[in-house]
């Protein structure tokens, strides 16, 4: 049997392998090899993870440039290619009007980075069990944070008894980050999970588990907008489930899954009520003189700083509301107010908002590509999951993932930082190959997305 033969037995195993000999063999295994390695890498290995991520970005580039078959001319490509311009054009701006404050030269790898999402998608290779296996593998990696970076269960004894707990990931804001978008797949992904089958009472147990778990850790980090994020989802899920009743679907199926998330988060919202209280309460006095339009009175405390800052911002954007004040904007505010205090000047170099720091980073015209690239993400998974190429329950997951990033994006700019940009990558990396069905249909004429493919009977609901 030759080579490309062998290979195009694309069910063997537990990844599936595109029925196609362009690209040859040799690059599959290599670009997924080197994405694998950068999922399950990047939180606590980075060294290794930062020769992965650029190997796998230019092999998939060459890649798409060689085979895609219009991958490369593709609307996400096309996002890419405009952030780079608006970059461009921001930094000229800044040369022209502030050339003191201004950076050198353009650093376009800032928000370029946010796309190795879609090199990820083109080595998912537009397969949903490759989807599921690489997300389940950088979840795992999320979940043993305790035991490979952090400080194992003495530090969750350390959170119970009222301290802040990061397992090792940067700090506690971007571990109630990561911990709640595990949570939120957990939930979402329940039925796929607890499906009948093989060691189904093991399966349950061990999702039980994992899901406290996940849970517990998110309380503990006493991050107030995962809380706020998680909330959220929560609502925004009931109401697809009544929504939903209307359809005709096999309610048992997503019902009961859903009942048990939520008793398990009443059962640890009732366990952790005075770590919970504690954390709401500490910034109470705050939230009620925010909310009597003291502004300029505000202690700088935690949602003080953030407010101070966003004002700060404001003076900014007046000044340069279209191009922004170039990649460096944000800790320009907090490095040029004087009436920043000194302390908080020289300790934060950012602006705790992603929407504050685009607008002040790349101007209106920033803004307005970040919250148009969202959105174009949201309304094709929506037409995906319309046409029947998209499951029901990758579609919810993907809806709750923006409500919970935008959340939490409201009171840090992760974008900016290596955690968010990593989260991004995984999660839209992972939809986007499903997305492209059109162009994988062009690459390899057979049907490698969607409910129909390896879970066909989750109906999709709905349309």
């Amino acid at each position: 049997m030759s080579q490309s033969s062998s290979f195009s037995r694309s069910d063997m195993g537990l990844w599936q392998w595109p029925r196609t000999t362009q690209p040859t063999v040799y690059w599959w295994i290599l670009g997924v090899c080197l994405t694998l390695l950068y999922g399950v890498t990047k939180i606590h290995f980075d060294e290794v993870a930062r020769i992965a991520e650029p190997l796998l970005a230019l092999t998939g580039l060459w890649c798409v440039a060689r085979y895609g078959q219009g991958v490369g001319r593709s609307t996400a490509f096309g996002f890419l290619w405009a952030i780079i311009l608006i970059q461009l054009l921001s930094w000229g701006g800044s040369q022209f009007f502030h050339p003191d404050w201004a950076e050198p030269y353009p650093k376009i790898d800032r928000m370029a980075r946010g796309f190795v999402c879609l090199l990820v998608a083109w080595w998912l290779g537009g397969f949903e069990r490759n989807v599921l296996v690489f997300w389940g593998l950088v979840a795992l990696t999320v979940v043993l944070s305790p035991w490979i970076g952090g400080g194992g269960w003495p530090e969750f004894i350390a959170g119970l008894n009222g301290e802040r707990i990061d397992m090792g990931i940067r700090n506690a804001q971007h571990t109630g980050f990561f911990y709640g978008i595990v949570a939120i797949g957990l939930a979402v992904f329940a039925p796929r999970l607890l499906q009948k089958g093989r060691y189904r009472l093991l399966r349950g147990a061990l999702w039980t588990l994992v899901f406290i778990m996940v849970l517990f850790v998110v309380v503990l980090s006493q991050t107030r907008a995962a809380w706020l994020g998680l909330g959220l989802c929560v609502v925004f899920s009931a109401m697809v489930l009544v929504w939903q009743q209307r359809q005709h679907w096999a309610q048992k199926r997503f019902l009961i899954p859903a009942l048990g998330v939520l008793l398990l988060l009443a059962i640890l919202v009732w366990g952790s009520y005075d770590i919970l209280a504690k954390r709401l309460m500490t910034e109470s006095g705050v939230i009620s003189q925010l909310l009597s339009g003291h502004i300029q009175s505000l202690p700088y405390s935690s949602i003080g700083i953030r407010i101070h800052s966003w004002n700060a911002a404001w003076e900014f954007i007046q000044q340069r509301p279209l191009l922004g004040w170039g990649g460096n904007g944000r800790s320009l505010v907090m490095a040029h107010t004087a009436w920043l205090p000194e302390a908080v000047r020289h300790e934060f170099g950012h602006l705790h908002n992603i929407y504050i720091e685009m607008w002040v980073n790349y101007g209106l015209i920033g803004l307005v590509w970040y919250l148009a690239w969202l959105s174009w993400l949201c309304w094709q998974s929506y037409q995906a999951w319309r046409r029947g190429h998209l499951a029901t329950d990758m579609m919810l997951f993907m809806a709750l993932f923006v409500i919970f990033w935008s959340c939490m994006n409201a009171f840090e700019a992760y974008l900016n930082f290596w955690t968010g940009v990593f989260a991004f990558n995984v999660v839209i990396g992972g939809m986007l190959t499903l997305l492209w069905r059109p162009y994988w249909q062009k690459i390899r004429p057979i049907q490698t997305t969607g409910a129909s493919e390896s879970l066909g009977r989750y109906e999709s609901l709905g349309r």
